[in-house]
């Protein structure tokens, strides 16, 4: 079984917040659920797992006991191709998503740094609706010539604001769900290589 001590002697520097290395030892034995998967790039998660151990999934720092529960959700990708079926296929990939799409809620450890960046992430997102509303604004008391450029940039604008948005604020998102696992990413790859790698004979 792979495992990694969370803070090497070599380089660890006193704090007296931080838990004593009998407890890291122990908190690395115990996988709580999760296991590294063959490649190394994703975090399995049992669905029943209890709490992520106290470190960030972001970057592996100690969080100090705080964890933010989220939500996450798959969908099998070959649904996807409902939306080639003439007339009907926008229809046909709500339904079908509303009833194959697989979800299920996991609690994960976030520091400080990574909970800073979450929330300036949503407050771009709120700010996005405003600003699309001024540039609406702008387009129609300019003139012509103007509004042209007003015209190709705006939507762009919103367009790489609602991006950043959501990759700044998303925190794990679900590679794949199954009946017992979830295929996690958005992992630091420090804080994966802490469990061992999963034994597909389980």
């Amino acid at each position: 079984m792979r495992t990694r001590n969370y803070m090497p002697k070599s380089t660890q520097s006193f704090n007296p917040y931080q838990p004593p290395d009998a407890l890291l030892e122990q908190d690395t034995e115990d996988n709580h659920g999760l296991w590294c998967d063959a490649t190394g790039e994703y975090l399995i998660v049992e669905r029943n797992a209890s709490l992520f151990p106290d470190r960030c999934v972001k970057c592996d720092q100690l969080t100090q006991g705080y964890r933010l529960k989220r939500s996450v959700s798959w969908l099998n990708p070959w649904v996807y191709l409902l939306i080639f079926v003439p007339y009907v296929g926008l229809l046909l990939l709500i339904i079908f998503g509303l009833i194959m799409r697989k979800k299920t809620t996991i609690t994960v450890g976030v520091c400080e740094k990574h909970r800073i960046l979450r929330r300036n992430g949503i407050i771009l997102g709120w700010l996005i609706f405003p600003l699309n509303l001024l540039l609406g604004y702008l387009m129609l008391s300019t003139t012509l010539m103007e509004l042209q450029g007003l015209v190709v940039f705006t939507p762009l604008i919103v367009v790489i604001g609602i991006v950043i948005s959501f990759l700044v604020s998303r925190i794990v998102y679900a590679k794949k769900i199954t009946r017992n696992y979830i295929l996690l990413g958005g992992v630091s790859k420090k804080f994966i290589e802490h469990f061992p790698i999963y034994d597909k004979t389980r």
